[in-house]
């Protein structure tokens, strides 16, 4: 029965592709409004690049004013266009639309048009940005894509931020995200932990030590004094200035410097009494804030001390900046015992505001280079603050020096964000396949097997993974690298399959850890093994970048010549002595 089934199943799949209609791009126009945005402008440009690359033809770009034709691209929101709600794309949103035998383009007025064609070359054509190496552009002759068609996207996440490494601005376009800088984003005027920018320690302590946090009853520069009416005067005057030169940006963060230092006053304290917690004082300052700038978003934090919610309620346009950076990654934030208190107090926030950022992480932000499992949560977490009504998101995927997988974990939180009810799975193997090739399969088998592996051995010893413990296990780009050796030897190298096969770590010393491929050749003819065992290196020393490694090599003389022409770091200008007194926390 179950093979009669399969029969029917390919033969109905059969019927309808040939039966199904389509329509041939090669000898269309692209048509942009006369007025075009610079969005749309772009959008065009880039879909008459990349319809070249995969196809050789050269479509034309013209205005709408050029007479119309039934063979049209049509990008943005041109004269040929009859949509009488462009309101419910929002800034991003855009649907792929076929109407008769012309294609349109269009949506939300800051990206929705450029994302469509993104999202054409993609899902439609094959196009895959995996990282910030250029695009992998598949090759057809005819640039055929079915009818009718009617894609309409609208992100419910409507800013989406990921820090990931290396990326650029093209991968940020590619997948729908806002654009930032070496984690400083560009609608922010300040991003996070900004009290000591506001009032710097260096030029106000040591003479007016009142405006500073009082930590077991000293006076010290960790957080300000937030119930001192001269600080919320100097923050303000600070925020102006700074506003003034750069009046586009959107976000202002006036937010606690990173440590739990809070000031407890007679004054801060009472007021966090009435509020039962220590971001009242936060949000009463913010709010204050606020009303002076009316026209800009105040952002603050909840976060450490105040990530328990207030009473108060944020004005509408002050932002809670809510950080997930005690949560583990084992389990779901959403069913993960451990994670009761996050919970309250993330559902504490909603209660109060829907102006809620979300910086969230991929993986153990306390052992980026030693990974924990974490893939099978990212997208329930990302659910779950959905659910509480968080439309701002900071995925931060890697750390300065980078992390395991970070290329993947940064590819899936993208994907996430945009839409957090996409197949999995099926992203996850698309990455794998098409970045690694091959090797694809391979690394998902490792990563599955070895997460299971971790999981199991974990909770039977009631270990949380992420707690840095001697006796857990944890995954690693090394475990990963040499996993796929031991693959590659059994299925690409002509080994001999009856005799011992193993890829295994050596003593570490001064110069690296050594690896050994240990193997016999399926021949005993001395060319052939030359050969096989030179291919064999030739291709472990091509692909261990691909892993995040890096092959030891002693320095040359030309190495040392290329230190002469190396700038020195500037001198650091000395800062007060603030570590002893930053260093204090409440009890």
């Amino acid at each position: 029965m179950k093979t009669k089934l399969s029969l029917i199943g390919v033969l109905a799949s059969l019927l309808l592709g040939a039966c199904s209609k389509s329509i041939v791009l090669n000898d269309y126009v692209i048509v942009k409004p006369a007025a075009a945005t610079a969005t749309e402008a772009k959008a065009a440009s880039e879909l008459q690049k990349y319809l070249f690359e995969i196809s050789g033809a050269e479509l034309p770009v013209v205005s709408d004013t050029a007479p119309p034709t039934d063979r049209e691209i049509l990008i943005g929101i041109t004269n040929r266009l009859r949509d009488d709600s462009l309101a419910r794309f929002g800034e991003d949103g855009f649907v792929i639309h076929t109407d008769g035998k012309r294609l349109a383009i269009y949506g939300g007025p800051r990206h929705g048009a450029l994302y469509g064609v993104y999202t054409l070359l993609e899902e439609y054509f094959g196009c895959r940005k995996y990282t910030a190496e250029p695009v992998v552009v598949p090759h057809t002759a005819k640039l055929r894509i079915g009818v009718p068609l009617d894609d309409e996207q609208i992100p419910q996440i409507t800013s989406r931020y990921t820090y990931t490494m290396p990326y650029d601005s093209l991968y940020l376009d590619w997948h729908k995200l806002n654009h930032e800088l070496d984690c400083r984003i560009s609608e922010f005027g300040l991003f996070v932990h900004t009290f000591n920018t506001l009032l710097p320690p260096e030029k106000y302590y040591a003479q007016h030590p009142e405006y500073y946090a009082m930590v077991k009853g000293r006076r010290v520069a960790t957080q300000p004094c937030l119930s001192n009416p001269q600080v919320l005067e100097i923050v303000c005057d600070e925020l102006s200035r700074r506003i003034a030169a750069n009046p586009e940006a959107k976000y202002w963060s006036v937010s606690a410097n990173d440590n739990y230092g809070y000031c407890t006053c007679p004054e801060c304290a009472k007021i966090d009494a009435e509020e039962e917690s220590p971001a009242g004082s936060v949000v009463r300052f913010a709010n204050k804030v606020a009303v002076r700038f009316p026209d800009k978003t105040i952002s603050t934090l909840g976060y450490l001390y105040s990530r328990k919610a207030p009473k108060t309620k944020p004005a509408p346009n002050v932002n809670i900046m809510f950080c997930s950076i005690e949560c583990d990654r084992h389990m779901p934030i959403a069913d993960d015992p451990g994670s009761a208190d996050f919970r309250r107090d993330m559902e504490a926030w909603a209660a109060l505001t829907d102006n809620i950022f979300v910086w969230d992480y991929c993986g153990s932000f306390k052992e980026l280079q030693m990974p924990t499992p974490g893939f099978g949560v990212m997208q329930s977490n990302i659910q779950y603050f959905v659910r509480n009504g968080v439309k701002i998101f900071f995925e931060q995927c890697s750390g300065p020096m980078g992390s395991e997988f970070h290329q993947l974990r940064g590819y899936l939180a993208a994907k996430l964000l945009w839409d957090p009810e996409l197949d999995f799975d099926a992203t996850m193997n698309d990455f794998l396949n098409g970045y690694y090739g091959a090797a694809g399969p391979i690394i998902r088998e490792y990563i599955d097997q070895t997460e299971q592996r971790v999981e199991e051995y974990n909770a039977a010893h009631g270990i949380r993974p992420g707690e840095r413990k001697i006796n857990g296990l944890h995954q690693t780009n090394l475990g990963v690298f040499r996993a796929y050796l031991e693959r590659y030897l059994r299925d690409e190298v002509p080994v001999n399959k009856g005799m011992t096969l193993m890829v295994r770590q050596l003593q570490p010393t001064e110069t690296g850890l050594p690896m050994e491929l240990y193997f016999f050749t399926d021949t005993v003819v001395w060319v052939d093994y030359e050969r096989i065992q030179s291919d064999v290196f030739d291709h472990v020393l091509a692909v261990i970048p691909e892993f995040d490694l890096r092959g030891f090599q002693n320095p040359s003389g030309s190495d040392i010549e290329a230190l002469r022409y190396q700038r020195p770091e500037p001198d650091v200008p000395a800062k007060p002595d603030v570590t002893e007194k930053s260093s204090a926390s409440p009890e």
